[in-house]
This record gives structure tokens, C-alpha cells and sequence, in this order.
């Protein structure tokens, strides 16, 4: 739809103020649509990628963590069997280069392992837990987590 916009701006006061409010309004709104449909799909991905790497084909969920506090590392590892009856056995060390910092061996559980326990560490360190995990005997591979203390 086209008209003269000198004729509109004799007859209606403040209309160029309001084409231009307009104009601004739609560009913000197709700027807002944009965002959000960017921001939906990388919550998509990130689900999907948390999905893949926690869950495996038989059943069982395995999410490990490490996080710092100041000078305290906490290592996490939550552990969801297939059934209410599996055994669960892990293991788990925390490292700095080669060296041990600690280590925690022989958790045992059955069906669901909420496990959560600190050590002390140095600012600026790069630090690496390592798991290791069976359920039912059957061992799994659980990815390393390195991260550099802040």
C-alpha cells in the first residue's frame, strides 16, 4: 500500500513521528523473533548434547562433575542404573599432572550413586578427575574433566 506522505503528514499531526516509531517498533520486534529462535536453538543443542553424552543405549545415566569453590575442588559423580537392582562400583581420582591429589575407591551403590566429596587445591592449577565405573561388572568409559582452578 503506497500514499503520499506529504499529504498524510498536512493532515494527521505527528506523522512522520509515528512512521517512524513504526518503522523502528517492526525492526525491534524482527530483531526480538531472531534472538529468540537463536537462543531455542542452542538450548536445543545443548540439551541434546548433555542427552547424548549422559545417557547410554542400555538405560544407565552417568553425569561426573568437577567444579571449584576458591581453593576447594568438589568432584561429583551421579550415577542412574537401568534397574533398582544393579550394582553400581566406581572410582574416582582427582589429578594434578601425575600426582594424586586424592582419591576416593570402591563406592558401591545399588540402582541410583549420588556421590559428592572436596579436596583441596591451588588457584591458577589445572586439575583432572578421572572415573571408573562398572554396573552388573560391565565396565563403562566416562570422560575425563579437566579444568584449570580460578
Amino acid at each position: 500500500m503506497s500514499f503520499n506522505m506529504s499529504f498524510f503528514s498536512m493532515h494527521v499531526p505527528y506523522a512522520s513521528f509515528i512512521s517512524s516509531y513504526i518503522v523502528k517498533r517492526r525492526k525491534e520486534e524482527r530483531i526480538m523473533r531472531k534472538s529468540i529462535a537463536v537462543m531455542l536453538a542452542f538450548v536445543l543443542m545443548i540439551a541434546v548434547s548433555l542427552h547424548a553424552n549422559a545417557a547410554s543405549e542400555s538405560g544407565e545415566i552417568v553425569v561426573p562433575g568437577l567444579s571449584f569453590s576458591g581453593t576447594t575442588a568438589t568432584c561429583s559423580l551421579d550415577v542412574c542404573a537401568a534397574n533398582a537392582t544393579d550394582s553400581i562400583i566406581a572410582s574416582i581420582t582427582l589429578k594434578h599432572g601425575n600426582s594424586t591429589i586424592k582419591q576416593w575407591t570402591n563406592l558401591t551403590d545399588t540402582g541410583i550413586m549420588l556421590f559428592s566429596d572436596s579436596a583441596t587445591v591451588v588457584h591458577g592449577q589445572t586439575y583432572t578427575m578421572h572415573v571408573t565405573l562398572s554396573i552388573n561388572g560391565i565396565s563403562y568409559i566416562v570422560a575425563d574433566i579437566t579444568k584449570t582452578c580460578p
